[in-house]
């Protein structure tokens, strides 16, 4: 919903891949955006947000790829947010977070 009220068109929710999930695929401005939602309950163990390592950026980047492929898209512009969102139902949306993380 958050993402709905800012603009964007939301294209998949939970996208599974051989490679990983992405939890949003979701469109605006000719943009396509894989980002990934981190819920904390607290900061005893950091922010959602740090939980997102190169291992989960590779494997997203992996399932964009593969996303982008299996639909044949062309001529868009990619990105990777990260939404974080904490117990008292606050959002912190990271946009552009990372860049695509290869091995």
């Amino acid at each position: 919903r958050y993402l709905v009220e800012k603009g964007y068109e939301v294209l998949r929710s939970n996208y599974r891949t051989p490679y990983g999930e992405v939890d949003i695929v979701c469109e605006q401005d000719n943009r396509l955006i894989f980002c990934e939602v981190k819920m904390r309950r607290g900061v005893a163990y950091g922010r959602g947000a740090e939980a997102v390592g190169f291992t989960k950026m590779n494997r997203m980047t992996r399932s964009a790829l593969y996303y982008i492929t299996e639909n044949g898209i062309e001529n868009k512009d990619i990105a990777f947010d990260i939404i974080e969102l904490d117990e008292n139902g606050n959002i912190n949306h990271y946009e552009n977070a990372f860049l695509a993380q290869d091995e």
